[in-house]
């Protein structure tokens, strides 16, 4: 695939101009400066290519350690069978408590050499070429201090949002003071801790010493999901004007995360069991692309009004235990674990703002783990209970977003039916049409059959990542291939993809990539390739190879790391073939990024 005359109608002025400029919101009265405005336009994803010189060793003696360890205990184990099952393999981290002993000699000096080479190549690392200059730094700096204000992200990825920090405040103690939340004090909370952790001890005990220590890890030490907000920027704002906020708890580390992360690794592979279930946009375009559509038949979508927030937790549960032995049939005794942890990790979820706990006692557990199929479940409980009387000639949905094709004569009973069936649940429906938006696609019925299109809501600015940020070139090359394979995807046309693609390099160009790198990884990929690209990949359960942790900055990337690993491991320790099948290899773990880097100039008395 040739690509060099994409830009015949954009001027060379335009081509020459690339910008990194990411909407900027400021909701407060304080005037930013240029300098400012350019620092937070470069986006929260931005990673400055400025890194202290006297880390670059340490860091350096950090990954040969990682690696001598990962290294010495993978040929201590050489000769191990591995008896985990697939479920262990997914959720056990093993952590050891000693130091693995030095094995073979010739390893150990690879490993020192390796070591050496890498040290010595350090002053060749000492030039490199900022992309966050001290001006910028200092103006962003001094308007991250300021206690009156509070720089944000915004929902649905568009761009920092300035807020004043008592209206932050504001917002947050209005979504605690719901019926959601109840405040707990630190006796109930003791209890509550104790009283959960003893319940899913006594709910696990059967499982393997593996599945056990998967899921108590995360009893201690005891971390709280802390609460935060999102700028809901992309609709409109109240009467009054004042800030409006999406309510955000990371629960990864919570004392029910381990319970939670096993119900959700038991149940996924079973969701293909709950037929109206997508599990994302390419099985719906691999199922009915090209699809012949009855007459008279018009597509419709759907979503469900504040679906998590929705859900009574006492029904559903029912609901999630009768799905659990009728469609996903699974064994009583595994019906009554799966039942008895959901119940534990929905109804003893505790997150944390400004030094206070509060008690979520109203619909799904933000941000747990298991979130995501226990609404699917639900749901489907729900309409299923409809299509049993009414039988769309396609009906899917990706948890609160549905698709309908149905005969149009039908449409009225089909809204009516599906939002009398539970109080709680509001399903807001398009018109009937032969075209909709859903998801990331446009669906329209040609000639009844239905053809997919790639599709951005007008909300979405295209904030991709700025060419100058500190990643890594791998990575940026992987995500124009796979912005590139999506459009391949989603287009039922060759000409739609030709058009979508001529987009997309306009929209890179604007964000500073070059246009050699643009046509090197497009030419990688081909629109013949299509079939392939819709088809699932099957996980392959190969050999990991050695890695090499380090993290990824202006300094790290002139170190030779490829060649220190592969040219030692190349010419002088064949030995080491026998125990591992696959090289070393460089994975590189993110420098901070604009975001971590404010949340640490932030004032401390205010919890980010």
């Amino acid at each position: 695939m040739i690509i060099h005359k994409w830009f015949k109608t954009l001027s060379v002025s335009y081509l020459n101009f690339c910008i990194t400029n990411t909407k900027v919101t400021n909701l407060t009265s304080v005037v930013l400066s240029d300098l400012q405005t350019t620092a937070l336009s470069k986006g929260f994803s931005f990673i400055p290519s400025s890194s202290p010189f006297d880390l670059l060793k340490p860091k350096i003696d950090t990954a040969i350690n990682r690696l001598t360890d990962a290294a010495r205990w993978a040929q201590h184990y050489a000769n191990h069978t591995d008896n985990r099952t697939p479920l262990e393999k997914k959720l056990y981290r093993a952590a050891g408590t000693h130091n693995p002993r030095p094995q073979h000699p010739r390893f150990e000096l690879f490993l020192k050499h390796v070591h050496n080479s890498l040290i010595e190549a350090i002053p060749n690392a000492l030039t490199f070429r900022n992309n966050f200059y001290s001006d910028e730094k200092k103006a962003l700096r001094t308007l991250s201090s300021r206690k009156d204000i509070r720089i944000i992200p915004s929902d649905k990825n568009n761009g920092p949002v300035i807020v004043y920090a008592h209206e932050y405040l504001r917002e947050m103690h209005k979504h605690l003071s719901s019926d959601a939340y109840e405040k707990i004090d630190s006796k109930s909370l003791s209890c509550l801790l104790l009283r959960t952790e003893h319940k899913i001890r006594s709910l696990t005990h059967h499982l393997s010493k593996n599945l056990q220590s998967s899921i108590y890890r995360f009893f201690q030490p005891v971390r709280y999901p802390r609460l935060y907000l999102l700028a809901k920027i992309h609709k409109p704002p109240p009467p009054d004007g004042t800030f409006t906020g999406r309510l955000i708890a990371p629960a990864h580390s919570w004392i029910t995360t381990g319970a939670a992360k096993y119900v959700d690794a038991v149940l996924q592979p079973h969701l293909h069991k709950l037929n109206t279930v997508l599990s994302d946009s390419t099985s719906l375009v691999a199922q009915f692309d090209g699809k012949k559509i009855p007459k008279d038949h018009v597509l419709m979508t759907y979503d469900i009004d504040s679906l998590y927030p929705s859900i009574p937790i006492e029904e559903c549960l029912s609901w999630f235990k009768e799905i659990l032995q009728e469609v996903l049939l699974f064994s009583p005794e595994e019906v009554s674990l799966l039942y008895e942890l959901t119940s534990v990790v929905l109804k003893n979820h505790v997150v944390l703002f400004d030094k206070l706990h509060y008690l979520q006692i109203l619909g799904t557990a933000m941000g747990c783990p298991l979130a995501v199929v226990f609404a699917q479940i639900v749901v489907y409980s729900l309409e299923r209970r409809v299509l049993k009387h009414l039988r769309p000639f396609i009906y899917k949905r990706y948890i609160d977003d549905g698709l309908v094709c149905i005969h149009k004569n039908l449409v009225d009973t089909f809204k009516s039916r599906l939002n009398k069936e539970h109080k709680n649940f509001r399903f807001t429906f398009s018109a009937p049409s032969l075209c909709v938006d859903y998801l990331n696609l446009t669906i329209k019925i040609i000639d009844g059959t239905i053809m997919f299109f790639p599709y951005k809501k007008l909300i979405n600015p295209s904030l991709f990542l700025p060419f100058s940020s500190g990643h890594s070139t791998h990575l940026k090359q992987g995500f124009i291939k796979g912005k590139i394979i999506t459009i391949i995807r989603n287009s039922s046309l060759f000409e739609t993809y030709l058009s979508e693609r001529d987009n997309l390099v306009t929209l890179l160009r604007a964000r500073g990539y070059p246009l050699s790198l643009i046509t090197q990884v497009a030419n990688t990929v081909s629109y013949s390739e299509r079939k392939i690209f819709l088809q699932r990949k099957l996980k392959e359960d190969k050999p990991l190879p050695l890695f090499f942790h380090l993290e990824f900055n202006a300094l790290t990337r002139r170190l030779p790391l490829n060649s220190c690993l592969t040219n030692f491991w190349d010419k002088d320790f064949i030995y080491l073939h026998s125990r591992f099948f696959r090289k070393p290899m460089v994975s590189y773990t993110k420098a901070p990024n604009l975001l971590r880097i404010i949340k640490n100039w932030t004032p401390r008395d205010f919890i980010f």
